[in-house]
């Protein structure tokens, strides 16, 4: 299943140092126009709870991912129907050295956006060495 919810063409040279990752993890959740917030928040939880899941030997909190949301605007606000408001973490712009898994939130990104060209350039310049793409 995993094969078929994400892709990777990075070698796993690239990804990993002495057969285990580098922690922690970069997660960079790209956000066009997201149908809902749970489009973004969804994943946002799930690796959020994920990384703090267990812990190192000595007991303290192991941190497996550093989580980004990102945009090409700066300062973006995502604002739901209901009127709550999630504000991105970065522009596409600052997001800057390795990348473990990228995440494309909402569905119209597909559609005509001045923000769609921007958005795949970045994603061009980042797929090769990310060890998974998905979309929500």
């Amino acid at each position: 299943m995993r094969d078929i919810l994400c892709m990777s063409n990075a070698p796993e040279t690239n990804r990993r140092r002495a057969g285990r990752p580098t922690l922690p993890l970069r997660i960079v959740i790209v956000v066009g126009s997201p149908d809902t917030l749970v489009d973004v928040v969804g994943p946002y939880q799930i690796f959020l709870q994920a990384s703090s899941e267990g812990g190192a030997p000595t007991g303290e909190e192991l941190r497996r991912y550093q989580i980004d949301v990102a945009s090409p605007e700066a300062g973006r606000l995502l604002a739901s129907r209901g009127g709550v408001g999630l504000q991105c973490t970065a522009t596409l712009d600052e997001v800057d050295g390795p990348v473990d898994t990228i995440i494309i939130a909402g569905a119209k990104i597909v559609h005509p956006s001045p923000n769609n060209g921007r958005i795949a350039a970045w994603l061009k310049g980042h797929a090769a060495s990310a060890r998974r793409i998905a979309s929500v």
